[in-house]
């Protein structure tokens, strides 16, 4: 899986791994996952100090997305994968129904 990672404030080695790493779990779930676009926003105005993640991953037939808020980068990526996770699960399970016996 390729991830690209756009961001409006400094992102560090630390974190990229940490990104790339959960993102790589997903792939335990589902295999065909061909691309993620991960997008980091730290609110500076309305609420100092708290991270948005947006995360998009290209899956045949449909793009799932999830995005999560939270006063930390790490606990808004875990919160967006178990998102993820579930709307993968959906996904295959729709995708297993559809397919002729």
């Amino acid at each position: 899986m390729q991830i690209q990672t756009e961001s409006n404030t400094k992102i560090t080695r630390k974190q990229k791994h940490l990104i790339s790493q959960k993102l790589q779990k997903l792939e335990r779930f589902y295999d065909r996952i061909g691309q993620a676009s991960v997008f980091i926003r730290k609110e500076k105005e309305e609420h100092p100090d708290t991270y948005l993640v947006e995360v998009k991953l290209d899956v045949p037939g449909q793009n799932l997305f999830a995005k999560q808020s939270s006063d930390s980068l790490e606990k808004s990526l875990a919160e967006v994968t178990e998102k993820l996770r579930r709307q993968i699960k959906r996904h295959k399970e729709l995708n297993d129904n559809k397919r002729p016996v």
